[in-house]
């Protein structure tokens, strides 16, 4: 349908777009961040005036939990966060403290399988959360908004090996 057909050319960067639904051979298709510019990480502390967003990725005993800090105003992350072998419970303390450290920072939380339950305590908790669930069209969608974002320079990438491999 031609119309389904031009939203999506809305969503996604011209280059995915072309190779994924028009089957075209986009030789720079690997390149998918063409200008990814990385700055020095510098972590900081919530500031009283600033606004936060928190994004957590669960992982279970083998996968890593991920917590990624970004400033709402400067585009930055000012917290990046990486670890496993922690149970829940202990990782809900954590996704607590970090958030209330960042002047109740929203949360958006991966609420895909296990992260259900976790995204409710939290809830109740008192935490600003919100749920996330990933399915195959959202993965792809977020990962076009964020190759247009970092291509437009509108995300700020720190120089932290381990999310770069991420």
């Amino acid at each position: 349908d031609e119309v389904k057909l031009e939203e999506l050319r809305k969503i996604y960067p011209e280059t995915l777009f072309k190779q994924e639904y028009l089957a075209e051979f986009v030789d720079e298709a690997g390149t998918v961040f063409r200008n990814l510019e990385v700055f020095p990480y510098r972590p900081q502390e919530g500031m009283r005036n600033s606004y936060y967003v928190m994004g957590v990725d669960l992982g279970k005993m083998d996968d890593y939990t991920v917590i990624t800090v970004i400033d709402r105003d400067t585009h930055q992350i000012v917290h990046w966060d990486r670890f496993k072998g922690i149970d829940y419970p202990l990782q809900k303390l954590h996704i607590k403290a970090k958030a209330f450290n960042y002047n109740n920072a929203r949360v958006i939380i991966d609420a895909t399988g296990v992260g259900r339950p976790i995204y409710e305590d939290l809830r109740q908790d008192g935490v600003w959360v919100e749920d996330f669930t990933f399915s195959g069209k959202t993965k792809q969608e977020l990962i076009g908004r964020l190759i247009v974002e970092v291509n437009e320079k509108y995300v700020k990438v720190p120089d932290i090996p381990d999310l770069a491999s991420e």
